[in-house]
């Protein structure tokens, strides 16, 4: 599949670079907003090989073509399809090479369409919206009260015409461009994208390439910029991964961070709705902007069925505020305050420990493993009830230690004393009640019955980056870390193999995830492991080295790395990924690559 995206404006072509009819139950097409827009968008040209294609950046992808006959070139196509943020300009640019005019039938089928994203992959009903259609040009308004108008335009040698010409005829070494331009009339979502400076990364080529993909997978909304997860299927925010995106380069890009802050404060619970996960003063999980999310068909604008977001959100407030931008994040203190009381509240809830209950409109499991199938005990036993996974606990207890000190400046005596408290009672349960001294190591977490789920998992790892691990428990986890069970030689697996449950096409029972093995790399640099940092980072640039593109996926497999061989990969994993390019970047500025 070949992924463009420019802010809301976001296509997803086959390989050949467009949308067939086959396509149409698939999440294949031209969206905005997270509404399908285009379900057919097929040239048909005649028996042109396609030699080249290149997409490198998210906002153009570029195409050679060529007609052959008897073992020499008569026509050459040179394409290039790229999108700005309310605008898609395909053009194709054909030549003649022979001495004779060349004739071509060209064709080009477009179908409407007005379908939500989320419909596409099988959540919810369609949502009926009125359409009406107008020769080149359509407009549709939906059930939330929003309306979109599309319209294209096509132009041959640079004259607009009002359709698409049935042929063109080429004179000997004469060359003509064809040009299609959709324009996107949306009422809502007018912002511009967003423009950073220059990549920093122009010498690294696999780091500029992660530049690029983080870059373009920005939204610019009123809140300011936040990350989209992935594409195709995640083009949307995603409260965790757009905090764990923000910390990877709240350095290098803290409008990142400030954006996502702002984004995620605006849309802070503010009822009790088990429906949608929602209470008071908890983070999103996920925010989707299309009709059935906004006209509150599906539970998804937003989403809050995440246990770690509101810890990861408090946490990321805290280290931000104590520098530069500590006046610009004043403002959002209410929330935070919020969010702070919502730890507590969930502690005291949890008998010390934040825990998550499956919600069956929603997620059965809230952690960053969020597959069905993916909280398990060392017999292969799937844990239920209210479960306590332990990076959760990790991520609050460095929320609380650092929000201590500002809580103190901001609010009241009482709140400040419960913060203290519960943070360092939280730091004593997360080694009494989670480490596993035959193991030695940290276990997956407590099951509704408090039953540890003891397996190896890379969720333990993130405790290194929470620093909530003594400093004499941080050398037998980093042995167990690079054993061979749990180091794939491309990344760290996310359970080890010789657990029941594990296996290396799971998405999250022994697959690599490099934004979970970056996280684990700096957490073993906090604790003064820098040869075993080092390693990782050049394990994952060797991972991006190693595919076609340069482009980090949202996960691989968990095989063993083999010499001279390409990962064996996941299939339908996102690709471009927003936390797996932020990892890159994060190792990157700390080794030169």
């Amino acid at each position: 599949m070949i992924v463009l995206k420019n802010n809301f404006n976001h296509c997803h072509l086959t390989d050949t670079g467009i949308v067939t009819q086959s396509e149409d139950k698939a999440m294949i097409g031209l969206f905005f907003a997270d509404v399908r827009l285009f379900k057919r968008y097929e040239w048909q040209f005649g028996p042109f090989d396609l030699l080249q294609k290149k997409t490198s950046s998210l906002t153009e992808m570029t195409q050679f073509w060529a007609l052959l006959s008897h073992h020499y070139q008569r026509v050459s196509l040179v394409r290039s399809f790229s999108i700005t943020a309310h605008q898609c300009i395909d053009t194709l640019v054909f030549e003649n090479h022979t001495n004779q005019a060349e004739t071509l039938n060209i064709g080009l089928m477009i179908g409407f369409d007005a379908t939500d994203a989320m419909t596409l992959r099988g959540v919810g009903g369609a949502v009926k919206a009125e359409r009406v259609s107008e020769g080149s040009s359509f407009s549709v308004r939906f059930p939330d009260g929003r309306s979109q108008r599309v319209s294209y335009k096509v132009t041959l040698d640079e004259a607009e015409l009002e359709r698409l010409p049935e042929s063109i005829t080429l004179q000997p070494g004469e060359s003509r461009p064809l040009s299609v331009t959709i324009t996107y009339e949306a009422s809502s979502y007018r912002m511009p994208a967003y423009q950073p400076g220059s990549n920093p990364y122009t010498n690294q080529s696999v780091s500029s390439q992660s530049w690029n993909d983080l870059i373009g997978l920005l939204f610019n909304t009123e809140q300011g910029v936040v990350p989209a997860a992935g594409i195709p299927r995640f083009v949307c925010p995603f409260g965790r991964d757009s905090l764990l995106t923000a910390f990877f380069v709240k350095e290098s890009l803290p409008e990142i961070a400030l954006g996502t802050l702002h984004f995620l404060a605006h849309h802070i619970g503010r009822t009790t709705d088990p429906r949608r996960d929602e209470e008071p003063g908890k983070i999103l999980h996920e925010y989707r902007w299309g009709p059935a999310s906004q006209s509150n068909a599906i539970p998804f604008a937003p989403y809050y069925g995440s246990a770690d977001a509101t810890a990861l959100f408090v946490w990321l407030w805290a280290e931000m505020s104590q520098g530069e931008h500590a006046e610009s994040l004043s403002a959002l203190w209410p929330a935070v305050e919020s969010a702070v009381d919502w730890l507590l509240f969930k502690l005291d809830e949890g008998q010390g420990f934040i825990r998550f209950r499956e919600n069956k409109q929603g997620l059965v499991y809230q952690g960053w493993k969020d597959s069905s199938i993916s909280m398990c005990h060392q017999d292969g036993r799937l844990a239920s009830g209210a479960i306590a996974v332990v990076e959760v606990q990790g991520y609050t207890w460095a929320a609380l230690s650092k929000i201590d000190p500002l809580v103190a400046m901001h609010s009241d005596e009482k709140r400040a004393s419960a913060v203290r408290q519960q943070a360092q009672s939280l730091y004593d349960r997360i080694q009494t009640r989670l480490w596993d001294d035959e193991l030695q190591f940290y276990v997956m977490g407590l099951d509704g019955n408090d039953e540890t789920m003891r397996v190896i998992s890379s969720n333990a790892g993130h405790l290194l980056w929470a620093g909530a691990v003594p400093q004499s428990r941080a050398a037998p986890m980093a042995e167990r870390l690079f054993d061979k069970s749990m180091w794939s030689g491309w990344g760290f697996r996310t359970l080890a193999a010789g657990e029941k449950g594990y296996n290396e096409l799971s998405y999250h029972n022994g697959s690599v995830w490099p934004h979970d093995t970056g996280l684990v790399a700096w957490g073993l640099r906090n604790y003064g492991f820098e040869h075993e940092f080092q390693s990782v980072a050049l394990a994952v640039h060797s991972l991006a080295k190693a595919l076609p593109d340069l482009r980090l996926p949202e996960l691989i497999s968990g095989y063993e790395r083999a010499d001279d061989a390409p990962p064996i990969p996941y299939p339908g994993t996102c690709i471009p990924q927003a936390w797996s390019a932020a990892a890159l970047l994060y190792l990157s500025d700390r080794k030169n690559m």
